[in-house]
């Protein structure tokens, strides 16, 4: 079954009557590539990882149990407005099975949201949520997870706007981005001053070792030629077989997971490859993305046999000068949160993990109360380090 429940409740706050309806695994994904891109189109903040095609990479090609995925797709009317997507599973917390409902994530999955626009309408629409899934909707659930949200994601949005009673969040990392709204020149000042005087330096010798030459691939047809060659040259690093084994080369589905990417984001010009080559010899490689705006960087690959000349290094100064030149790119997300991204100039977005607790379930109580004990221990042991290294205490 496909469709498990669907039921009309009135959103607070909001515009309207909010239906919602649930859809299980592969089958149900399939019927909602209209619904979900109509809401992409109302989605202004939207980044990669809220688009059908990302989705469709996943439940394609890395999550191994389908069924386990659940989408609840909220509409207001007639129009569909978010896409909750959540997979059970079970956590032990302090020893106790918590029954969760998570945001899907994947070493190949960097960051997740919900998928709904940020604005007035909409801000209580995961109160709304979890205000629907205690009711009798056939799904058991103590803890609702979203992993590794942005700051600025619809999750943080809606859950400061609109709290539900039994939520915490907390700070796991950071995800980098730099500024390319402006010439190069004005980009490039952010840069590191030495940094920026090695990249001419090095740029410099690698001339001097021949022609060296920058390509940007945008086409679905050009992306799937020359594919092998950022395969190839990142599986000859550290990455490769000689290494940690983490290569897309040495990992099948992770090599289907982003072909499919390739075709889902090339078929709509949001997809970027790019390549340096030296004396015709692939040495660097970068897969993007673009949405709204921004080039998000997936994977970088270079070849340490001309680590002399710092070859991850060219083609990322390449990709910050076409950036700057593109009047519709304003910035390059790293996704990621690299202390060497700073040497671009780059900038942090925060991002947290988010938990919401059922209250109609004592392991939800259970799990808030032990989480709320954790965060107080922290502060505590934080405050007491503070104290001891405060002269004035001692």
């Amino acid at each position: 079954m496909i469709e498990l429940h669907q039921e009309a409740l009135a959103c607070e706050g909001g515009a309207g009557e909010i239906s919602l309806a649930f859809h299980r695994g592969a089958q149900g994904f399939s019927q909602l590539h209209e619904p979900w891109r109509r809401i992409e189109n109302l989605h202004s903040g939207k980044q990669f990882f809220h688009l059908y095609s990302w989705y469709r990479g996943y439940m394609e090609c890395l999550e191994r149990d389908p069924d386990s995925v659940l989408f609840c797709v909220m509409s207001r009317g007639s129009e569909p407005v978010a896409v909750f997507p959540l997979k059970r599973t079970t956590r032990k917390v302090f020893g106790i099975p918590f029954r969760v409902l998570q945001v899907p994530t994947h070493d190949h999955v960097d960051l997740g949201d919900f998928i709904f626009a940020r604005t007035g309408d909409n801000a209580s629409l995961v109160r709304t949520l979890a205000r629907h899934l205690r009711r009798d909707t056939g799904v058991m659930w103590d803890m609702i997870h979203v992993p590794s949200a942005l700051e600025d994601s619809a999750a943080a949005f809606a859950l400061q706007q609109a709290p539900p009673a039994l939520w915490r969040t907390s700070l796991v990392k950071k995800s980098n981005y730099a500024d390319c709204s402006m010439s190069y020149d004005q980009v490039s000042a952010n840069f590191d001053g030495h940094f920026r005087r090695n990249i001419r330096r090095l740029s410099r010798r690698a001339r001097e070792m021949g022609t060296l030459l920058f390509h940007n691939y945008r086409s679905v047809e050009d992306i799937n030629l020359h594919f092998h060659e950022l395969l190839k040259v990142e599986a000859a690093g550290w990455k490769g077989e000689g290494g940690t084994n983490t290569a897309i080369a040495c990992d099948e589905e992770a090599n289907r997971f982003y072909k499919t990417l390739i075709e889902g984001f090339g078929s709509s010009g949001q997809c970027m490859l790019n390549l340096l080559t030296l004396n015709d010899k692939c040495i660097a490689g970068q897969l993007c993305l673009v949405v709204d705006g921004t080039v998000y960087i997936l994977k970088i690959g270079f070849d340490e046999a001309y680590a002399a000349i710092a070859p991850g290094n060219l083609i990322m100064e390449q990709l910050f000068r076409q950036c700057a030149e593109d009047k519709q790119i304003n910035a390059i997300s790293f996704v990621t949160g690299k202390d060497w991204n700073y040497l671009w100039g780059a900038k942090s977005l925060l991002v947290y993990d988010y938990q919401i607790f059922n209250r109609a379930s004592w392991r939800g109580w259970t799990g808030y109360l032990l989480y709320r004990m954790k965060d107080l221990a922290r502060s505590l042991a934080r405050f007491s380090g503070l104290k001891g290294n405060n002269p004035a205490t001692t």
